[in-house]
């Protein structure tokens, strides 16, 4: 995460493409930064109070099920995701927004199904049952629909041909 923002900063320099959003632009990153930070920090706070490793890598002591863990199984990523959705906002260049896509695509078939088998080997059929109630946040399980845990709201991006958003 921390290349690709320091990518989407240098890119401004290198390829400015405005956003021509202007003070409006800025606050609506550095408000979705801030609310990527602090999902960060909840989740890695619940993960804290119950004694286990926030390190990816590393096997889990405990399944963290409380709090936002409810709605999604992988809040930080979510959190990170954000921070690099706000950014090119913040420093107003656009094509900085390539660098969610890659993230999202990396964590989605990459990094989250090393994880889930990891975390499925340590603590088998009481996860299966939790990974069958609670969506990943990265997309709905066994759609082609992206779907973000936001209370009280009902936010699909279908990926077909053409990118479609819905929010209801």
């Amino acid at each position: 995460m921390f290349v690709m923002l320091a990518l989407s900063w240098s890119l401004k320099w290198l390829h400015p493409l405005t956003s021509g959003l202007g003070l409006i632009g800025k606050t609506v990153g550095w408000i979705v930064i801030l609310c990527g930070i602090s999902l960060i920090v909840v989740a890695a706070g619940l993960f804290r109070i119950k004694g286990t490793t926030v390190n990816p890598t590393k096997e889990p002591d405990k399944l963290v099920t409380a709090g936002i863990y409810r709605r999604t199984r992988n809040p930080m990523y979510l959190g990170m995701l954000l921070i690099l959705t706000g950014l090119p906002f913040v420093v107003g260049s656009l094509i900085g927004l390539i660098f969610p896509v890659v993230f999202f695509f990396y964590m989605d078939r990459v990094v989250i199904p090393k994880e889930e088998a990891m975390v499925k080997n340590v603590f088998g059929e009481f996860y299966r049952k939790y990974q069958s109630k609670t969506g990943n946040g990265f997309k709905d399980e066994g759609s082609a629909a992206l779907r973000w845990p936001i209370p009280h709201c009902d936010c699909k991006i279908f990926l077909t041909k053409k990118i479609t958003v819905f929010i209801h």
